[in-house]
């Protein structure tokens, strides 16, 4: 999530570009370190033979780490934090990161009040 915007335009690319269809692999692992803290990584890598705009190869990357920690059982934080890697073939490779914070309450059960702040360069 931390690179959503991203992830978004980039899906969006491949799904118009439906020619050729683009290799997509993701991993994702989460550990629960404490009765309310969870850390984990994620990974995304996905590669389209020829972008729809350039014309040429283009592979995407997206690899992080994040955390989840609730102090009471109604308020989840999570911070994630995201290396961004866009290669074009015969172009310059662009890396970059995407960061995340975000505070989910729950004051009423059912309903949830959710606030963010993102951070992304690429």
């Amino acid at each position: 999530m931390a690179w959503d915007a991203y992830a978004q335009h980039s899906q969006r690319k491949i799904l118009n570009n439906v020619q050729k269809p683009a290799d997509k692999h993701s991993g994702y692992a989460e550990l629960k370190v404490a009765q309310r803290v969870a850390v984990g990584l994620s990974s995304l890598v996905t590669h389209a033979q020829r972008d729809v705009d350039l014309q040429t190869a283009d592979t995407r990357q997206a690899h992080g780490a994040f955390a989840r920690v609730s102090p009471w059982s109604t308020l989840v934080l999570m911070a994630e934090a995201d290396l961004v890697v866009h290669s074009l073939e015969g172009l310059s490779t662009l890396v970059g990161y995407a960061s995340l914070l975000q505070a989910d309450v729950e004051p009423l059960q059912g309903l949830h009040l959710t606030g963010a702040a993102e951070s992304y360069k690429q």
